[in-house]
C-alpha cells in the first residue's frame, strides 16, 4: 500500500512540473519579433526604421519621420505598442530605467519650429501597461546640468539686446529686449534668445556667455553687478562688450561643480529671459 503511495506522489510531482515547464515556456514565447517588428513600420507607420533596443520582454523601437526622431514601446509577449512623447526634438535614449520608465535627452532643437532651445532630459512613464491603448505614457521635463567644463551652445538669430542682469543666490537672469522695438517684426513674443556658448578658462576659475550679434543696453552695462555674500557659486560677474557681440564673464567660487542654462518668458511683455544656475552635485538622472 505505501508503495502505491509513493509511486502516485512520484507521478504527480512530475506533472506538476511538466506543467510549471510548459507554462514557463508560453510566458517566454515572443508574439513579435524583430523582423515582425520592421516589417510593421513599412506597412503601417508613416516613418523609416533605424534600430532596435531589446529590454527584457520589451523592444524600443527608434525611427524617422519628417527629419524627426520618434521612439516607441513594444511588448513583443503581448504585441501592445505604444508612442513615447519626445515633443520633436532631437532625443535620443539615455537609459531604460525599467518596463515603465525610459529616460532621454534632448539637444533643445525643436523641428518645426527650427529653434535651438536648450538641452533637457525627458521622463516618460507610465502608471501600467493598457494593451488597448497606444498613450499610456507621458513625458516630464527634467533640467540638464552640465559639468562647467562642458560647453553648451543654443538660440536662434535673434536682434536683441540684453536690457537687465540680475545676480541670484545661484547664478544670474537675463533680460532681452529687441534692439530695434519699431521694427514690426521684433514682437516680443516672437523674439527669440540670442545665439551663446559657453566657455570654461580653468586657471583663472572664469565662466564666459557670449551672445552673438547682440547689443547690450547702456544701463546694464554700466551697472554695478553686486554679489549676495550668501552666494556659494559665483564671486564676481563682469560684463564685456565686444561688437558686434557681448560677453558675461563669472568667476567662480570653488563650490560650483555643474551648471544649467534654461529660459523663460515675462509673462507681462513676454519678452526672452535666459536663467543660468550653477550647483555643486547633481543627482544621477542629471549626469
Amino acid at each position: 500500500m505505501s508503495r502505491k503511495i509513493v509511486l502516485c506522489s512520484i507521478l504527480l510531482l512530475c506533472i506538476l512540473l511538466v506543467c510549471c515547464r510548459a507554462g514557463t515556456d508560453k510566458r517566454e514565447i515572443s508574439v513579435l519579433s524583430l523582423e515582425d517588428i520592421q516589417k510593421i513600420y513599412k506597412e503601417d507607420v508613416n516613418g523609416t526604421f533605424v534600430k532596435a533596443v531589446p529590454y527584457k520582454k520589451h523592444m524600443l523601437v527608434e525611427y524617422k519621420k519628417d527629419s524627426a526622431t520618434y521612439y516607441d514601446w513594444f511588448n513583443t509577449e503581448t504585441g501592445d505598442r505604444d508612442l513615447l512623447p519626445v515633443w520633436d526634438t532631437n532625443a535620443r535614449l539615455k537609459i531604460i530605467q525599467d518596463e515603465n520608465s525610459l529616460l532621454f535627452i534632448s539637444d533643445g532643437f525643436h523641428i518645426p519650429s527650427g529653434y535651438s532651445g536648450p538641452p533637457f532630459l525627458i521622463l516618460c512613464e507610465r502608471k501600467k501597461e493598457q494593451i488597448d491603448s497606444v498613450d499610456d505614457f507621458f513625458a516630464r521635463k527634467i533640467d540638464k546640468y552640465f559639468r562647467i567644463e562642458e560647453s553648451v551652445a543654443f538660440g536662434g538669430k535673434s536682434e536683441a539686446r540684453v536690457s537687465d542682469i540680475r545676480v541670484t543666490l545661484t547664478g544670474i537672469e537675463l533680460l532681452f529686449e529687441a534692439a530695434d522695438p519699431d521694427n514690426p517684426m521684433n514682437m516680443a513674443w516672437t523674439l527669440p534668445l540670442p545665439y551663446m556658448m559657453t566657455t570654461y578658462i580653468e586657471e583663472k576659475s572664469e565662466f564666459l556667455i557670449k551672445f552673438h550679434n547682440t547689443e547690450i543696453d547702456v544701463k546694464a552695462l554700466n551697472q554695478k553687478l553686486k554679489t549676495a555674500y550668501e552666494n556659494q557659486f559665483i564671486a564676481s560677474v563682469e560684463v564685456l562688450e565686444e561688437k558686434p557681440s557681448c560677453v558675461i564673464s563669472i568667476h567662480l567660487k570653488k563650490l560650483a561643480k555643474y551648471y544649467h542654462l534654461s529660459e523663460l518668458r515675462l509673462s507681462e511683455y513676454g519678452l526672452p529671459v535666459a536663467i543660468l544656475s550653477f550647483r555643486k552635485e547633481i543627482g544621477d538622472m542629471n549626469y
